[in-house]
């Protein structure tokens, strides 16, 4: 016997199933139309992109020592090209690789822009051992041998001449730069030449020579100076050095006078 009930029901399902086919298929249809899409979208952008979002402008900000030139060079930024051949990770790790670089920030500003800001370390110093000139920071630290092409005028710097490299060390140059910043209120210095660790003697421009010890100078020397100065510079001429760094005396080296001949 038949059973239509059955029939129907076979029927039906096959139904269900065939639209759900249909269903799926033009599900996937449209999936790989929007997909293809955006495809084509992306590839148009991204050509229009590298045509028209091209490189024109570098704005540099915040050098002082180096220049706009150097420093496009630096970061490889004095050629034209997409923006998005540029990274700023890329241009930050160039710009730090320089020794006067302390800090970058880098910005792109579409769609022909690249902003660069940097913080220079601040020449303080220049040592002088032998030939070689060092340009020192803040903390007495060597940033970088002086060479042409650097806005630095070391004819303003302090000068400090060392007898041995083993003297070129952070804490003593900074020691001996804050006695140059307290000696230069008393006359202009010509340089300081570092003799040890503990014992400099001051050069001044008017043949006056003044030892001190950098790292171990009370402030009361600075003060009886301020007082004797005027009697010490009267005898410049015989005198070889005046020691100050005590609190209540100075301790004078006198030149050893030539002796004569005589007829």
């Amino acid at each position: 016997m038949i059973d239509y009930k059955d029939l129907g029901s076979k029927k039906s399902v096959k139904q269900k199933n065939s639209k759900s086919r249909w269903k799926i298929a033009l599900v996937v249809f449209v999936l790989l139309f929007v997909a293809g899409v955006f495809s084509a979208l992306a590839y148009f952008y991204v050509g229009y992109t590298n045509k028209h979002y091209v490189l024109k402008y570098v704005a540099i900000t915040g050098n002082k020592v180096l220049s706009v030139r150097q420093i496009k060079k630096l970061a490889e930024l004095d050629k034209t090209g997409s923006m998005y051949d540029y990274s700023e990770k890329s241009i930050y790790s160039k710009l730090m690789l320089n020794p006067w670089i302390k800090k970058a920030y880098i910005a792109k500003l579409y769609p022909d822009t690249i902003y660069v800001k940097i913080k220079e370390w601040m020449p303080e110093g220049l040592i002088v051992s032998g030939k070689k000139k060092l340009i020192v920071g803040e903390n007495g630290n060597v940033i970088d041998a002086y060479k042409k092409g650097l806005n630095v005028d070391i004819s303003k710097l302090p000068r400090i001449v060392v007898t041995s490299p083993n003297y070129i060390k952070d804490f003593l140059i900074r020691s001996i730069i804050n006695i140059y910043e307290k000696l230069d209120k008393f006359g202009k210095i010509n340089y300081i030449e570092v003799i040890s660790d503990s014992y400099q003697l001051v050069h001044f421009n008017n043949s006056l020579n003044i030892a001190v010890n950098s790292l171990n100078c009370p402030n009361k020397a600075f003060v009886h100076l301020q007082k004797e100065w005027g009697s010490l510079v009267s005898e410049r001429g015989k005198l070889d050095s005046v020691s100050i760094c005590f609190d209540n005396k100075f301790v004078l080296r006198w030149k050893k006078e030539k002796k004569g001949g005589g007829n």
